[in-house]
């Protein structure tokens, strides 16, 4: 028998041994012992006077399918004795059993057995041949008379009435017999029990085991199960984990994009304002200038004004004839006077500045076509006529004026 450790603990399952397969094998081995051991089998071979005894024990089941034959051996030699074998088999049981005997020595016709049910033993009883000793007259006269007084007579004869010793030999060989078949019943079933007893220790073994399996696969296929599901809720969370920063990336680029238009549109709000408000100032800006331009041309005008009143009220009884016929220039001063270039281009195409200011020629009287038409004559005509006055002898910056305004040179 195999020793099984009952302490070995299922959380080996993961080694490189098979125990289904050991304890598989192990039942079979056992059942493969326990076949051997209910097999027949022969315990005793005795010889006796008158015959020969062969026992045969059973552990179980009964001997009707046993049977016994007796073949004769085929001589090699002439001289060799008649050898015969008397084979006990039994095809149910897969036994079979061969016992040479010579022919001279037992007597086939009267092989016979007894079954003893109590211990479950087959005898089997081969007789031996009895040898008797006599004249061959007197066998010639018994055989002539008609008495069986052959061998084979007295044979019959012999068997028929066995003496007393050996009924007495046979009872106590049957008690002996049957203690022995009683001894070997109890040594059976004393086995059977510790084999029983085993096979259940085994089987609880086996169960436990079994069970112990059993827990530590449900264990593993719980803890493969909660891996599962953690992975399941791990990929799940980092899916909406994903999706939450998508949806943030995808906000925050929103954002922007809507940042970026509104401050495209705010910088484009503020270009237009400021195109609109550098409109509105130029605009403006050309406004107070051609308002500031009006207002130094109306102030020009007076003065001029003024200088030909006060000139005409002052100088009129002298200068009558020149200044009623002379022309004042209208063209308003530059806002840079210090700019000689502008000056002498005002002085030279006075039309030109009057176009750029946006202003009309002011004439102080109608006769400045005609004075136009004689500018020379005119000048001319002032200069030998010109009476100078106080203000003019006295003052040089007055004799400069009057060159400024009035000498063409």
């Amino acid at each position: 028998m195999f020793a099984i450790n009952p302490y070995f603990q299922a959380s080996q399952q993961g080694s490189t041994y098979d125990f289904d397969s050991l304890i598989n094998y192990l039942n079979n081995v056992q059942r493969q012992q326990f076949h051997e051991q209910s097999k027949p089998k022969i315990v005793k071979k005795i010889e006796t006077e008158d015959e020969y005894q062969i026992q045969v024990y059973k552990k179980t089941g009964d001997f009707n399918n046993y049977e016994v034959r007796a073949i004769k051996v085929p001589k090699q030699f002439s001289q060799q004795p008649q050898l015969i074998n008397v084979i006990l088999q039994s095809a149910k049981d897969s036994f079979k059993k061969t016992f040479q005997f010579k022919e001279q020595d037992i007597n086939v016709e009267d092989i016979n057995w007894e079954w003893y049910k109590q211990e479950n033993i087959l005898v089997l009883n081969v007789p031996k041949k009895v040898h008797v000793c006599h004249s061959n007259s007197f066998e010639d006269l018994a055989s002539m008379l008609g008495f069986p007084f052959g061998a084979f007579g007295l044979q019959q004869q012999t068997q028929k009435k066995p003496t007393p010793v050996a009924m007495e030999r046979s009872r106590s060989e049957q008690a002996r017999l049957q203690a022995e078949a009683e001894e070997i019943a109890r040594k059976e079933a004393e086995e059977q029990l510790r084999q029983q007893q085993e096979e259940e220790r085994k089987a609880a073994i086996s169960r436990r085991e079994a069970e112990e399996r059993k827990a530590a696969e449900a264990l593993a296929r719980a803890e493969v199960e909660r891996a599962r599901i953690e992975a399941e809720e791990r990929a799940q969370r980092e899916a909406k984990e994903k999706a939450r920063r998508e949806a943030q990336e995808k906000e925050r680029r929103e954002a922007q994009e809507k940042a970026r238009r509104e401050a495209q549109e705010k910088a484009r709000k503020i270009a237009e304002a400021k195109i609109a408000e550098s409109k509105a100032a130029e605009a403006k800006r050309k406004t107070a200038e051609q308002e500031r331009i009006k207002q130094q041309r109306e102030a020009y005008e007076n003065m001029l004004r003024q200088q030909q009143e006060f000139m005409n009220n002052f100088f009129g009884p002298y200068l009558s004839h020149n200044f009623g016929t002379g022309s004042v220039p209208v063209s308003p001063p530059t806002s840079r006077p210090t700019s000689t270039q502008a000056t002498s281009e005002k002085t030279e195409s006075p039309a030109k500045a009057n176009y750029d200011s946006d202003s009309e020629s002011i004439t102080s009287e109608p006769e400045t076509s005609s004075e136009k038409s004689h500018p020379k004559e005119s000048e001319e005509m002032h200069r030998l006529h010109k009476h100078p006055s106080l203000e003019e002898v006295d003052d040089e910056e007055f004799v400069l004026f009057n060159k400024k305004f009035g000498d063409q040179k």
